[in-house]
């Protein structure tokens, strides 16, 4: 069983996000992706990629994060950032 997950917040990120993703396959981990169930674009920019989305009840960063953080069911979770700012 996997113990950690990646939390991913993501708004209008169907460009960068798809190439976060594929870098992340190599990595053994849950990923669930936080985002405004209106952003359809980086929705369907990532629906080949074996991850969850979590569609925000609320608005902004922080509350993308907590509720992510409330569904997560791993032992440990990290954020990360969906712009590709963390990869080299």
């Amino acid at each position: 069983m996997k113990k950690l997950t990646l939390i991913i917040p993501a708004k209008n990120e169907s460009e960068s996000l798809p190439k976060v993703l594929e870098s992340l396959k190599q990595i053994d981990c849950k990923i669930i992706v936080s985002l405004k169930d209106n952003d359809l674009k980086t929705i369907d920019s990532i629906k080949e990629f074996d991850v969850t989305i979590h569609k925000q009840g609320g608005t902004g960063y922080g509350n993308s994060l907590i509720e992510a953080i409330n569904v997560c069911k791993t032992e440990w979770y990290c954020i990360f950032n969906a712009d590709g700012s963390f990869m080299q």
